[in-house]
């Protein structure tokens, strides 16, 4: 299992026994089959994402997770805890400048979702089967739309989900390309949405990037951006 793709946060691990929560450990009707749930979506498809914890007399006390904490403690009890689970990811809350999505890579994230669209999945559907939310779902889903170029540069996590929601907003790929040339893989997606919408506005309207660089989004027959000084 790979580091998120998606945050800043710095991901830390321990043992399943450092962990406390308010969750009662008798579990019984919903709460015990939304468990069950859980503990069969981390065996299958690993756990998404860390526990966010505070710290307390040395421990550490779960605030978001303690339904991912439970499933845990129950696959340890039935000794089918996922041997990369031995140690358990987490971030403090003092760290929580922004929510943590994936702990899976790009790529697998990416494949994790669409394999489950392709096999009819709504949207709603894939989030509870994964237990992530289902705007980060529809967010995966955009990468379809995305060039190879910039697909790539996803997958190598040089662009986050925000960035590649802003991208596909642009209908063809040579435009996407050239925009990201023009712009760079640091651009905010502010910075990315304001040159798509001056362009769009107007079919096939002059952008003004600042300084000499103009560029001149295509119209939906139009098969490149091209550019203007």
């Amino acid at each position: 299992m790979t580091h998120s793709i998606v945050t800043t946060q710095t991901i830390m691990r321990a043992p399943l026994s450092q962990f406390r929560s308010t969750t009662p450990h008798v579990l019984f009707g919903q709460k015990l089959t939304e468990v069950k749930a859980m503990a069969r979506s981390i065996q299958r498809h690993g756990l998404l994402s860390p526990l966010l914890v505070s710290r307390h007399n040395g421990r550490l006390i779960v605030i978001d997770g303690r339904l991912r904490l439970a499933a845990l403690r129950r696959l340890r009890f039935q000794k089918a805890l996922p041997r990369d689970l031995e140690t358990i990811p987490y971030v403090l809350n003092a760290a929580a400048a922004a929510p943590v999505i994936s702990l899976l890579s790009a790529r697998d994230l990416y494949s994790h979702v669409t394999t489950l669209k392709s096999k009819g999945l709504s949207i709603a559907a894939i989030a509870q089967t994964l237990f992530l939310p289902g705007q980060t779902i529809s967010d995966v889903l955009s990468v379809s739309r995305l060039s190879p170029v910039l697909k790539q540069a996803f997958f190598n996590e040089r662009l986050s989900l925000d960035q590649v929601k802003a991208f596909a907003a642009l209908p063809h790929h040579d435009a996407q390309d050239r925009l990201l040339q023009i712009l760079g893989p640091f651009a905010t997606v502010d910075r990315i949405m304001s040159a798509i919408a001056d362009g769009i506005a107007q079919g096939c309207a002059v952008i003004d990037l600042g300084g000499d660089n103009v560029v001149i989004m295509p119209s939906r027959t139009q098969d490149a951006l091209k550019i203007a000084a």
